[in-house]
């Protein structure tokens, strides 16, 4: 199994649905409705956890 290259595609995914936060986070935001706290955290989190796993170099084979 290739473990490095499935964390690197999670990272990937991660960082993917870390970016789909924006946009509803900038709409909480500007409409005060209280939710915003909770998606600005949530980027923060999920693009922390992304930029770990999908930062890690996949390990090259020599043949």
């Amino acid at each position: 199994m290739h473990f490095r290259a499935i964390t690197r595609i999670v990272g990937l995914l991660v960082i993917l649905f870390s970016g789909t936060m924006i946009l509803p986070g900038l709409v909480a935001l500007i409409y005060r409705d209280g939710a915003g706290r909770a998606f600005t955290q949530t980027f923060f989190a999920a693009l922390a956890i992304a930029l770990y796993y999908g930062g890690r170099t996949a390990v090259k084979r020599v043949s």
